[in-house]
Order: C-alpha cells, then structure tokens, then sequence
C-alpha cells in the first residue's frame, strides 16, 4: 500500500527523469508529480528533450514548476560540505551568480509546491543526501521537510544508496549527518517497481536526449522507502559529527586535494614533453 485511504501522493523532485529514477513505484499513484527545474539554461537542447518528454509521458500527472537549474552540481565538496536551510554549503570557488541562484531557488520552490499540498498529502521526494549528492537534489528534500511541518503533512524518501557505498565515491553527507542508528527507527515500506514501464520512461527520456543517468541503470525492486517527516513533526533530521570526526574529515580532505593537484601537475609536466 502507497498510502493511507483518501490521502494525496505528491511527487516532487529536481529534474525531469528523477521521478523515474527514485520514484518509479510512486509514478501510477501520484495525484501530481512535480519536476522543479526542468529548465536547463546551459543545454537548451535538454529543456527541449524534456518538454518533448513531458507531452508525451504515460502518466497525465506530470508537471513542470518551470524553475530554472542553478547549476551547482559538483559546485560543493561532498567530503567536507554541510546541511544548510537551502540545500548544502557550496565551496567558495562556486561562481556568485550560481550560488544566489541555488539560494533563491529554495524560496521559489516553496511556493510553487505549497498550493499542491495539504494536511492528507504524503509528498515523495529525494532523500536527505541527495541519493548520489546532487546539490539540488538535497534543496528539493529541504524544501519538502519545510513544507510538510507548515502543512502538518509527511514526507517519504528512498532509502538509496548505503552509507558506504556513497563513501566510497567520496560521497559523505549520509555517513556523518544521517548515520545509519538514525536510520534503523524511521518508518519504512517495501514498493514493488514496474520494471517495464520503468524501462518505457527510461527509453521515452533517451530517445529525445533527456536520459541524465547511467544508459542501463535499473531500480532496486523491491524499492525501500523512509518515513522522515509524519503529520509534520520531523521523524529524522541532520546530525553535526562530533570534532573528532570533522577532524577526520578535514584530513582527507586535504589528503585528497593533495593527490589531485599532484596529479593534474604531473599530467601537465608530461604534456609539455
């Protein structure tokens, strides 16, 4: 079971194709699915692919907010990055322009979604480290827990990938703010994935050029979902690391940008040769 009887299943996430990828189960459910920025001002051809998408959908439920990508993704430092209101802390080399965009987009999507919502909604979205990291996928999430505590609705996200296997792409907002104790009491469902018509979407999106992810990516199916926000009262929220673990932190980070610029020196010495 989706949700309880004469509840609402809202669907929000950042880009078109999220909802397939994460959200496959949810898809002949939903009341609306919802895709933020849907608007890529720096690959015109892929707001072009994703419209074409979009009139052509099998769901009649799908929407664009018609907000535009901050570009921002990889624009912070998955190891040492932090939770803020508004999505995550981005590096200071991230352009101002981008970094007020990603900021102003936060208020922007809140009130998008907010005539959508009401206290019976259950809203799907992306999980709290953004399932890969994606910047925006992680402000959508905020935006949602926002949302649902005014609304005194829910919001459920799937469980994703674990923390080590994100760790092991240098990957650790879940690993240090949302550490697997604070996971293990959270409510969770099993959703069975329509792998056919997952597959009908994901040839839909790569026929017209919008397919962002792996060409042969395939949900887990069964899909595991979590529980974090229930008649809006937040079930689970970020975790600081204690100092000792930011220490850490903070000693492969530097250890990591160490053997970058190591490297990209040694490519450049061979080059001149």
């Amino acid at each position: 079971m989706v949700n309880g009887a004469g509840d609402e299943v809202l669907v929000v996430v950042a880009h078109p194709d999220d909802e397939v990828l994460w959200l496959a189960p949810l898809l002949p459910h939903a009341t609306h699915v919802l895709a933020a920025y849907a608007v890529a001002s720096l690959d015109p051809a892929l707001t072009e692919g994703r419209e074409l998408v979009r009139e052509n959908f099998p769901f009649p439920n799908f929407e664009f907010l018609g907000l535009e990508q901050a570009e921002v993704y990889s624009q912070s430092d998955f190891l040492s990055r932090a939770p803020v209101d508004h999505g995550v802390s981005l590096m200071r080399s991230c352009p101002p322009e981008r970094a007020e965009h990603y900021r102003s987009n936060y208020s922007a999507l809140l009130a998008a979604v907010a005539p959508y919502l009401g206290p019976s909604t259950a809203i799907y979205t992306h999980n709290p480290w953004g399932e890969y990291g994606h910047e925006e996928h992680i402000q959508v999430n905020h935006a949602m827990v926002a949302l649902a505590r005014r609304h005194h609705c829910s919001v459920w996200v799937w469980d994703g990938l674990s923390g080590p296997e994100l760790a092991s792409r240098d990957v650790m907002l879940r690993a240090d703010f949302y550490p697997e104790d604070a996971l293990a009491n959270a409510p969770s469902r099993q959703l069975a994935v329509d792998l056919d018509c997952y597959r009908e979407i994901r040839a839909l999106y790569q026929r017209h050029g919008a397919w962002t992810y792996h060409d042969d990516y395939l949900p887990p199916d069964p899909s595991r979902f979590l529980q974090i926000v229930r008649d809006g009262q937040v079930l689970v929220s970020s975790r600081r690391p204690p100092l000792a673990r930011r220490a850490s932190i903070a000693g492969q980070v530097a250890a990591r940008k160490t053997q970058y610029y190591a490297g990209a020196l040694g490519k450049r010495v061979r080059g001149r040769g």
